[in-house]
């Protein structure tokens, strides 16, 4: 099974009802990424200040002008977006709220936000007992220690150690180390982040993509991060303009109630679909301390 993360950003924008104000398409190719010129079949409903969205990347209209096709003069690459070619035919959104890289960024939120009830196995034995040497650092891909293991004399055979401790956050110090023979592998065990997404890609292998829930929980917590991000400025805005229709002040207001909403629907996912925690063995308060040289 696997999801792409394009299929996901358009179920967050779907869920938000974020398609803009209408669509046109382009009447030629953009065939290079700092041209500023960009031909359209339609013209009727853009003008200067808009935005338009045209695959991932963003556009800011600069101004318009009929002709045969329509055309506008825009700034390329806008709102954080990667300028792209395009082909011609490509739909072009009006003023959609977010691009599809500022939604692969609430979607990368929200995973982040999942770990470690989500998480995939960290499980590192590259690094072997060195003469002399107490303190070993962590591996990067394991965020949190569950446990160490030693290899014994059999290769590939581990036992728990209950002779570690932290160092600090990258380094664990191995207390017994030199009574262990030099090149025994040392295992480190414990919960790992997933891969961040891209927006060609699709979500990493080791998310529990399988259980519809996980991938439920993506989607609604994206939606959160979204109507939070759009409304808090919104927010700050009116009230400093001084905003007077009770309709426009309440926007902002119920956007940030439905955030709210989808927050405690991810809490509820989240709780569904928590993995089982690893075993884990800390160090032994009664080690013996055999002393670093």
């Amino acid at each position: 099974m696997t999801t792409t993360v394009s299929s996901l950003i358009e179920q967050v924008r779907s869920r938000l009802l974020d398609y803009g104000n209408g669509a046109v398409t382009l009447a030629a190719a953009v065939s290079d990424t700092t041209g500023t010129t960009i031909y359209l079949s339609d013209i009727a409903d853009i003008s200067k200040g808009q935005f338009l969205m045209v695959d991932s990347e963003m556009l800011e209209v600069l101004d318009t002008f009929e002709g045969t096709p329509d055309q506008a003069t825009v700034i390329r690459g806008s709102r954080g977006s990667t300028a792209a070619t395009h082909t011609s035919g490509s739909v072009v959104r009006i003023d959609p709220v977010f691009g599809q890289h500022e939604y692969l960024r609430f979607l990368n939120q929200a995973q982040d936000s999942s770990w470690p009830s989500l998480y995939q196995v960290a499980d590192s034995h590259l690094t072997s007992i060195a003469a002399n040497t107490y303190e070993y650092d962590i591996p990067t891909t394991c965020h949190l220690l569950a446990r160490v293991e030693i290899e014994t004399s059999t290769a590939d055979v581990f036992e728990v150690s209950r002779q570690w401790d932290y160092q600090d956050n990258n380094t664990i110090i191995i207390e017994n180390a030199g009574t262990i023979e030099t090149g025994r592998a040392i295992r480190f065990i414990g919960y790992g982040k997933f891969d961040a997404m891209t927006l060609a890609g699709n979500l990493d292998t080791d998310f529990p993509e399988a259980n519809a829930n996980a991938v439920e929980y993506l989607i609604v917590k994206a939606c959160a991060h979204a109507l939070r991000a759009r409304q808090a400025p919104i927010a700050r805005r009116d009230a400093f303009i001084g905003i007077t229709d009770s309709f426009q002040q309440a926007q902002p207001f119920m956007s940030t109630l439905s955030a709210k909403d989808y927050e405690t629907q991810a809490k509820t996912l989240l709780k569904q679909v928590r993995m089982p925690r690893l075993p884990e063995y800390i160090s032994d308060p009664a080690r013996v301390y055999y002393g670093r040289g």
